[in-house]
């Protein structure tokens, strides 16, 4: 999984980096980019802790990105 772009929009929709479809469940990694969670947990599990983005290390710790969120009220994410 290589290659990202920074996070993207398409119209109201936020796209993922890794997956570059919209993210039905955003969240934020510690180089400030928005992924889609199940994207960047695979992507993390596979090669490590380091951003698809900048490729520098990034912390496993994940943040719901509620800003993106835009139709409907934020709600909790299952632990990965």
């Amino acid at each position: 999984v290589g290659g990202a772009r920074p996070t993207e929009t398409t119209g109201d929709e936020l796209c993922c980096p890794i997956t570059r479809a919209p993210t039905p469940y955003p969240v934020v990694v510690s180089d400030g980019h928005t992924y889609d969670r199940d994207a960047i947990v695979l992507h993390m599990a596979t090669l490590g802790p380091w951003s698809p983005v900048t490729r520098m290390p990034v912390s496993y710790h994940l943040y719901e990105n509620r800003a993106a969120l835009t139709d409907s009220p934020p709600t909790p994410l299952p632990a990965p």
